[in-house]
């Protein structure tokens, strides 16, 4: 089973260059956290995985002004795993939608797929 929060979007001050902290950006975060299927049909909220907290994870760390993306995806990464120690399998991405960087279009960002061995 697979839960997926997909194209979150957040208003951010993560970077390096003079200003980011100030003005901010548009990031967006993709996350797919894979876990075993349930043997019986899933009928209640206590029988699977609870998305909220999984965005309120995220949240709480695309909050926090840090100057490199791929830190916020490192400690996403550990505290999601702390959450859902029974995950499987973590695939996480984090894009900044309007880089500091003339004439570019597009957006940039940074990825991390994991495979745990759950006991």
């Amino acid at each position: 089973m697979t839960i997926h929060l997909k194209d979150l979007q957040f208003h951010a001050f993560h970077g390096l260059y003079a200003g980011e902290e100030l003005i901010g950006s548009t990031y967006e975060v993709d996350c797919k956290m894979h876990f075993d299927t349930p043997s019986e049909p899933v009928v209640r909220l206590d029988q699977t995985y609870n998305y909220v907290q999984a965005y309120e994870c995220i949240a709480k760390f695309m909050k926090q002004p840090t100057p490199l993306l791929e830190t916020v995806l490192q400690r996403i990464e550990a505290a999601l795993k702390e959450i859902f120690p029974q995950m499987k399998g973590l695939e996480l991405s984090i894009y900044k939608c309007s880089p500091p960087i003339p004439q570019f279009k597009g957006k940039l960002g940074v990825c991390l797929s994991e495979s745990y061995q759950v006991k």
